[in-house]
């Protein structure tokens, strides 16, 4: 994965004062681009073989190295950030999203300026979001809406230990979950996303102005607790594993679990007749399940505990050789298209303002392990945050 890093991404300086810092790359594609820009300039590509002195060394200067920036003065965002090659950053409707990585490089004044860049949240409340307010937080997310007195650059950064003490009077979250940058404007929207459900939070924005002022604003959140509801719907027998020449007579046990964490939650289906016949008279095809399970609402407290299903199945034969019974068994379990070792499909829960999802069918296939037992399972599941 290529990376990129600044030696500082805040520096303070004194009015009149410039600075520049060091910016390291590694690159993995042949084919990707470093581009730089300042806020509110187009983006230019950066020539990283300029100081090349013979092949091997523009090679190796085209994999990693280190840039020195541009001049800083109190105000400046510079931006550095890798894109393939075939994409353009100036080309209208180009995502910021897009880069991978992106790293935002402030110059800030000494002292931050007059305390009130920021408008009072309760201001924000009125003139923008009445109904729902400025701030708003859900399972996964937690959403900012804020203005700002005269055009400003703001930062977001979300994280479980509370706020470390920087250089003048600045306050900033040491290791964030999650970092969000915004664009220069009086109306700011921030969404910070993935966070876990049911866990405590600390929040730092920054608020920067042309002029290198800025201002820290820190609050706390906590997360709301998640609710998961799982159903088991339907079983369907596409090979019911019985062999030409053997009594129809065999029987089949199911199993259908829930996985929630290292907690199972586990329904079973025992001692039924299966064929799979598709003649519309085929009773032992298709079974009705209505196996349900609910979790939560749970908090999980900084823990990203997935939830999942599997489901496993057993086919016994029973004939009869020289007066003398025999058993045989034929096993299935849920297996995924080129992992065979993945046993259990877990839920890609969605996260941010769109996150709760009253109601989402699945399918599930139960492959043969040991015979030619084989079968779907068709359930459904909900996530809800409260």
């Amino acid at each position: 994965m290529s990376k990129l890093t600044a030696d500082t991404e805040t520096f303070y300086l004194k009015p009149g004062m410039t600075l520049s810092t060091g910016v390291n790359y590694e690159i993995d594609d042949a084919f990707t681009v470093l581009w730089r820009r300042f806020v509110g300039q187009p983006w230019t590509k950066e020539n990283l073989v300029e100081d090349a002195t013979t092949a091997a060394e523009a090679a190796e200067l085209e994999r990693e190295g280190r840039r020195l920036t541009p001049l800083m003065k109190p105000g400046d965002v510079l931006q550095y950030g890798l894109l393939p090659q075939e994409l353009d950053p100036n080309n209208s409707g180009m995502s910021l999203g897009r880069f991978r990585p992106l790293i935002t490089i402030f110059a800030l004044l000494e002292q931050p300026g007059p305390s009130d860049l920021i408008l009072p949240l309760e201001v924000s409340d009125r003139l923008w979001l009445p109904d729902r307010g400025s701030l708003l937080t859900g399972g996964t997310f937690h959403d900012a809406r804020l203005l700002t007195r005269r055009p400003a650059h703001l930062v977001m950064k979300v994280g479980r230990d509370a706020p470390v003490q920087g250089p003048f009077g600045s306050i900033d979250i040491a290791s964030p979950v999650v970092t969000v940058s915004g664009f220069i404007g009086t109306a700011h929207g921030l969404t910070a996303q993935p966070l876990i459900p049911g866990t405590r939070y600390h929040v730092v924005v920054r608020a920067s102005d042309a002029q290198g002022s800025w201002q820290n604003l820190h609050y706390e959140i906590t997360t709301k607790r998640r609710k998961v509801e799982v159903q088991f719907d339907r079983l369907v027998v596409h090979d019911d594993s019985d062999s030409i020449g053997i009594e129809d007579t065999g029987e089949a046990r199911f199993w259908f679990k829930v996985h929630n964490g290292p907690e199972v939650k586990e329904f079973h289906l025992g001692e039924i007749e299966i064929d799979d016949s598709n003649d519309p008279s085929n009773s032992k095809k298709i079974f009705d399940l209505n196996f349900k399970h609910t979790i939560g609402p749970e908090a999980l407290n900084g823990e990203g505990k997935g939830v999942g299903v599997s489901t496993e199945g057993r086919e016994y034969d029973r004939f009869e050789v020289l007066f003398t019974l025999f058993y045989s068994t034929d096993d299935a379990h849920y297996w995924h298209p080129g992992r065979p070792d993945l046993k259990t499909k877990y839920i890609n829960f969605p996260t941010g303002l769109q996150e709760e999802v009253p109601f989402q069918s699945e399918g599930m296939t139960a492959g043969p392990t040991d015979g030619e037992l084989h079968y779907a399972v068709v359930w459904h599941w909900s996530v809800t945050y409260e």
